[in-house]
């Protein structure tokens, strides 16, 4: 019985020998595992830092476009204000778009879109006085079916005001009283 005891112990003990062996090569699987995964790390690092500071120059520069784009945007509202008979333009660009609208007086800006017809027929017209500027053989034309009489001789004397050097040509259905000296009506 003695002798089977021992033969039962030793089996027990070969048994947990070989488990033993095989968690010994998982350890080691593991630890060069570990070993492979800090090298990888080690390696990354360089490229880690240039990654961030790739990712500050793109910061840096978005914000110097916005600025940019913010400057442009004001100057040309700001031409594009001399030339409306009232309200102010507003012109924004920023990573939603653009936005242009007419801030009027009460700083109630509307947005481009919602402008009547006639506020659209003075925008229009200031907006590309604004884009094309002072110059030789500037033809401005405008569809003002939807300004009024008043609005319309008001619109005449903002561009006699304005001593542009550019040829205007407004379509209307609506003959202002006072003819403006210097502006010639052709009825058709």
């Amino acid at each position: 019985m003695d002798k089977q005891i021992l033969e039962n112990q030793i089996a027990g003990l070969k048994a947990s020998i070989k488990k033993l062996g095989e968690q010994k090569d998982t350890h080691i699987k593991l630890q060069t595992i570990l070993e492979q995964i800090e090298k990888a790390r080690v390696e990354q690092n360089p490229y880690e830092q240039e990654l961030l500071e790739v990712k500050e120059e793109k910061v840096a520069l978005n914000l110097s476009k916005t600025l940019t784009l913010s400057e442009t945007a004001t100057q040309l509202a700001d031409k594009i204000t001399t030339f409306l008979p009232n309200g102010s333009a507003v012109l924004r660009i920023d990573e939603d778009g653009v936005f242009i609208g007419l801030q009027h007086h009460g700083n109630v800006i509307t947005p481009y879109l919602s402008l009547s017809g006639g506020e659209k027929a003075f925008f229009d017209l200031a907006l590309c006085h604004a884009l094309l500027g002072a110059g030789d053989n500037v033809i401005l034309c405008a569809e003002c079916a939807e300004v009024d009489n008043e609005k319309l001789e008001s619109l005449l004397k903002e561009i006699i005001a304005q001593k542009s050097s550019a040829q205007v040509i407004l379509n209307s259905c609506h003959e202002p009283e006072n003819i403006p000296d210097g502006w010639k009506v052709t009825r058709l």
